[in-house]
């Protein structure tokens, strides 16, 4: 569990030392399954590890997860749309207000903005720095995808001047997958890429299939 309003590195940091104390038990071997913005987390706690801990772990699997960025938080007219047509929203801290602006203030929105290869955003930083682990095999990456917008569909129609076609609702295939840039040319990690799913974000979780 952590804040998603706060900074990824910030989650990750917080995952990493729980995840030093796991590592710390007799004949550990962990997987880590993470969805949505849990899978950057989760890549950021790998960069805070300690080596030890790296290499207790076996897999990681990355469900839906903006590795390459959303465009809905490029632009706060989408981002807006898509707080405001949830029924609930679960504020994990106090954000200030707690208002739509301030939401939109929150450091979860600057790094999760659509992130290049070069760029040194958050994402590309990540990227970067867990692509040698990811080449060893320490641990082993497979990310995993959906491509039906599902109740989103008209999230996903807003978003076409991004160029998302294909999309679980606001995480396109190329950023979830996360092996191609978002041109769809450059390999950008070593990966496992599963083909894509035909469910949508929220369905990702807990499909056993």
């Amino acid at each position: 569990d952590y804040d998603w309003t706060q900074a990824i590195n910030t989650s990750g940091a917080q995952l990493a030392a729980f995840l030093n104390k796991l590592a710390q038990c007799p004949g550990v071997s962990l997987d880590i399954e993470a969805h949505s913005e849990g899978v950057p987390v989760s890549l950021s706690a790998l960069i805070e590890a300690t080596t030890t801990t790296r290499q207790s772990i076996s897999r990681v699997i990355a469900i839906g997860g903006p590795i390459m960025g959303t465009p809905m938080a490029n632009d706060s007219t989408y981002l807006s749309a898509y707080i405001m047509s949830q029924s609930t929203t679960y504020l994990p801290r106090s954000v200030v207000g707690p208002t739509l602006a301030g939401i939109l203030a929150e450091p979860f929105v600057h790094d999760l903005q659509l992130s290049t290869p070069g760029s040194n955003d958050t994402l590309d930083l990540i990227r970067r720095t867990v692509s040698p682990f990811s080449v060893n095999n320490a641990p082993r990456l497979i990310v995993v995808a959906g491509d039906l917008p599902g109740s989103m569909q008209w999230l996903a129609n807003l978003m076409t001047p991004y160029g998302v076609n294909y999309s679980d609702g606001f995480i396109p295939l190329a950023s979830a997958l996360s092996f191609q840039d978002n041109s769809g040319t450059v390999r950008v990690l070593e990966v496992y890429p599963l083909p894509p799913f035909a469910t949508n974000h929220t369905g990702l979780v807990g499909d056993s299939s």
